[in-house]
């Protein structure tokens, strides 16, 4: 199967490719599928049209050369018999010149046209705009025309009007041909109209505008002089070869598996596992297709202008192609399994005259050193090449490598079991990543029935987090004040990983340690991995362990098959991005759909937001992952008689992702119009005279997502309180930090934003009840006193031996770490990569209040 779709990939896939960024393209600029068909036949017609002239003029030399050689070879079959007569027919065709080759150059034409063919069908057969859209007397573009009726028979009119069409065009272009090419080309006319004649309208009208470009060529070229066919001869290929395979393994090999690399778990699914390296054939038969292949077959289909051109073209592109890649970077943060940025700023006047300035230097040093030594860049090339080459199987290599560390995700396939007691105490720490604090009161006031459900819990909106991404600031949440960011950087001689790590278990162990059942799901970056590896628990198999996450998703293994089918295309595309000048990236990421004409009806898990936040269609699929756990939380929860006390601690991804929910209920849906609901309750967004600024989908789903946390955690707690263990439970939901939606203006200045330090903190005791708010100054790291308190005695971590308490608040300063370097693929050394500081007192939620320290 691979074998065939590396083919495919070659020969096909780069023609497909161009017919999809062409459709595309068009039906942004004029939305009518019809007027985008026939955009399509003319572009791709231009494009072809070098290629067919020459193909025409080989083709015709080849005829003429066979006929004026025919009498002679006639007279020699006639004359000899058996081996004598092969004999002499070789001496004769190699005396004139004739070689097996030539025989082909007579067929040239239709072996072009049968990729360009099957692209054209591949696309528009399947193309699901097209159905049932209209264009002029086509009811449906999406089926057969059916545009004469005969009672009840209808007959479609397009495939026989396009033959029509191919026969005159075909008899214009045959006027001297002998029977032979005729009866070939009104053969293949034939086998068209036989092939699409029950085809989609759009595929057939689009053959159709194909036939009607070749009639016009046919009738502005007959009675012209026939050029001279032009020698390629004298031409060194070896620039254009070098640059092209360059580019090839650049784009198809190099970027792909640099940018998997980078976190192999991220293109992988535990659940329905896939090795990602496994692309990278896919991307790099993509790339040899497009930059060898076909763009070989244009220079050999050149003459020897042609192929100049075509040499100082691509000198040009692999320059150019390499700075904007390196030079220019990625500029746009972190994006998803899925090639989709969270925040992109794409628009068209970004660094336009920096690429501008690029493209006329790079010109010039390459006109150069064409003048000094056209050699100096066929052996830049091919070092290039093989640096490309080398660093991308290294990377591959690399991935390799990382997945095989991920045979710890075997271990955690079952389904969890959360243990709670009627009779001990319960202690359940949930950390919502990225729940901002603030948003607390709107979301309350808003849903009917949260206050009731989370009686007991105190809320405290004066709590600021280490930092402003789970890398940073999730140590301090679970393991206390000793693994604050400038701690742990002050531990300079132990990897950051194995602090990490050591945060992690301070709880557990302490609470086992004290008779307690401990039971733990998903801790973030667990053996610093993206996929936690709660493997690190191993010298305590008394604890519970789970992944979660994607477990309860009963979509996933059709999202994780979506996902694979996208990957393999996209990857490639990507690369295109990446290489393009910084003013062209936003047409060729197309909002992470790479220019796929058919992505709406493709494509359920990348999600079609709309600007301001009021829609979507399609689901986003980590929401789905981590919102079903919590949906699911009643059915893992197992209650017991058993007098002893249980640690929960889990971790959930709801509140970080940026979906976009039906309201007011805040559930996914495919398809998702929230704007008359958003219209009428505006006043929602208002508490206290404070108004959140709501104008950009970012906004909207930050609210939703953190809505649907708060539901469904109510269900599950009313859930406790029907069981009867929910006045012997405390319970903290945390979370790491906040984040920068700009719902807070006043919460900022310049780039500073106190939003992504104000994390979440509700906090319910035993028998506690009512709901209560309180100003006292707290931080996330709070929580590990706040879940021993009254349990376990002057609690100590066991791995230090220091008092697990919050008397670094006693200085009434916080130090806070403003980096936003949070891959830890890279930022995982003994200490963190140097960045801003910031101190902050009394109140998070005054800007005044924070003073910048510098950059350590």
């Amino acid at each position: 199967m691979i074998v065939l779709d590396v083919l495919y990939n070659l020969i096909i896939g780069p023609l497909q490719l161009l017919f999809e960024f062409i459709f595309s393209i068009s039906y942004k600029l004029v939305g009518d599928p019809g007027v985008c068909i026939i955009d399509l036949s003319i572009i791709m017609n231009l494009l072809a049209l070098p290629l067919y002239k020459r193909a025409d003029l080989l083709q015709k030399q080849a005829a003429d050369k066979m006929k004026a050689i025919q009498p002679w070879q006639d007279r020699i079959r006639k004359t000899f018999k058996g081996d004598e007569r092969f004999m002499m027919l070789q001496a004769y065709n190699r005396e004139k010149g004739v070689r097996p080759s030539d025989a082909l150059k007579g067929s040239i034409s239709l072996l072009l046209e049968i990729p360009f063919f099957i692209a054209a069908f591949r696309m528009l057969s399947s193309l699901e705009l097209l159905n049932g859209k209209s264009f002029g007397p086509i009811s449906d573009l999406g089926s057969p025309d059916g545009l004469i009726a005969i009672g009840a028979v209808s007959v479609n009119l397009l495939p026989i009007l396009m033959t029509a069409i191919n026969l005159v065009s075909s008899s214009i272009y045959l006027k001297d041909s002998d029977i032979k090419g005729k009866i070939q080309l009104y053969g293949i006319a034939a086998i068209f109209l036989v092939l699409l004649y029950n085809s989609p309208a759009g595929l057939v009208f689009y053959w159709t505008c194909n036939n009607i470009f070749s009639l016009v060529k046919n009738i502005l070229m007959s009675g012209r002089p026939e050029k001279n066919i032009g020698d390629a001869g004298g031409t060194d290929p070896s620039v254009f070869v070098s640059c092209c395979a360059y580019i090839a393994v650049f784009t198809g090999l190099f970027i792909p598996s640099n940018m998997l690399r980078s976190s192999p778990s991220e293109f992988t699914d535990m659940h329905c596992f896939t090795d990602p390296s496994v692309f990278l054939i896919y991307s790099l038969s993509l790339a040899a297709g497009t930059f060898i292949l076909w763009c070989g077959v244009y220079y050999y289909l050149s003459d020897r202008r042609g192929r100049k051109i075509m040499e100082s073209i691509f000198s040009v592109l692999a320059v150019v192609f390499t700075v904007n890649y390196f030079a220019l970077g990625d500029r746009y943060g972190q994006f998803t399994k899925r090639l989709q940025y969270s925040y992109p700023d794409m628009h068209i006047t970004n660094c336009l005259l920096e690429a501008i300035v690029l493209l006329i230097i790079t010109s010039g040093a390459v006109f150069l050193i064409f003048r000094f030594n056209k050699k100096v860049f066929f052996y830049l090339a091919v070092s290039a090449a093989a640096l490309a080459l080398i660093f991308g199987t290294f990377y591959t290599v690399n991935i390799k490598k990382q997945i095989r560390t991920f045979d710890y995700m075997k271990d955690e396939q079952e389904y969890a079991t959360i243990t709670l007691s009627r009779t001990g105490k319960n202690v359940i720490i949930i950390m919502a990543d990225r729940a901002q604090g603030y948003l607390v009161p709107y979301i309350f006031n808003d849903i009917d029935g949260l206050y009731e459900s989370f009686d007991g819990f105190t809320y405290y909106p004066n709590t600021v987090s280490f930092g402003a991404h789970t890398n940073f600031a999730a140590p301090a949440l679970f393991g206390g004040y000793e693994y604050t960011p400038d701690a742990l950087n002050a531990r300079g001689d132990e990897s950051i990983a194995s602090k990490h790590d050591e945060a992690l278990k301070v709880l557990p162990v302490l609470f086992l340690e004290n008779g307690y059942n401990v039971t733990l799901c998903d801790l973030p970056y667990a053996g610093y991995q993206e996929v936690p590896d709660l493997s690190i628990f191993s010298d305590y198999p008394q604890i519970d362990t789970y992944i979660t996450n994607g477990r309860y998703n009963e979509l996933k293994e059709e999202e994780v098959a979506e996902n694979n089918t996208i990957l393999k295309r996209n990857i490639f595309c990507y690369s295109i991005f990446r290489i393009m000048p910084v003013c062209l990236q936003g047409i060729f990421y197309d909002n992470a759909h790479y220019n796929c004409p058919d992505y709406r009806n493709d494509w359920t898990f990348i999600p079609r937001y709309k600007a301001d936040g009021s829609g979507i269609t399609g689901y986003d699929a980590e929401f789905l992952d981590s919102y079903t756990v919590l949906d699911n939380l009643p059915d893992m929860t197992v209650i017991t008689d058993d007098p002893t006390g249980t640690l929960t601690e889990m971790e959930n991804n709801t509140p970080h992702s940026t979906a976009i929910l039906s309201e007011p209920d805040y559930i996914p849906m495919y398809q998702v119009d929230n704007t008359e609901y958003d219209m009428a309750n505006m006043e929602r967004f208002t508490v206290d005279d404070v108004t959140l600024s709501m104008e950009i989908y970012l906004q909207y789903s930050s609210y939703e997502v953190n809505a649907a946390c708060y539901i469904k955690l109510a269900e599950w707690f009313d859930y406790l309180r029907e069981q009867g263990v929910y006045d012997n439970t405390r319970i903290i939901v945390v979370s790491d930090h906040g984040y920068d939606f700009g719902m807070l203006p006043s919460w900022a200045d310049g780039e500073f934003s106190a939003e992504f330090y104000n994390p979440v903190l509700l906090v319910k005791d035993f028998d506690a009840h009512g709901f209560e708010t309180s100003d006292v100054f707290m931080t996330n790291a709070d929580t590990p006193s706040i879940a021993l308190e009254g349990l376990v005695d002057d609690p100590v971590n066991p791995f230090t031996g220091n008092p697990v308490d919050n008397t670094y608040k006693d200085s009434g300063e916080i130090m806070v770490f403003a980096s936003h370097e949070f891959f830890i693929s890279s930022n995982n050394g003994n200490t963190f990569l140097p960045d801003s500081w910031y101190t902050v007192h009394d109140d998070v939620r005054y800007i005044d209040n924070w003073e910048y320290e510098g950059v350590w």
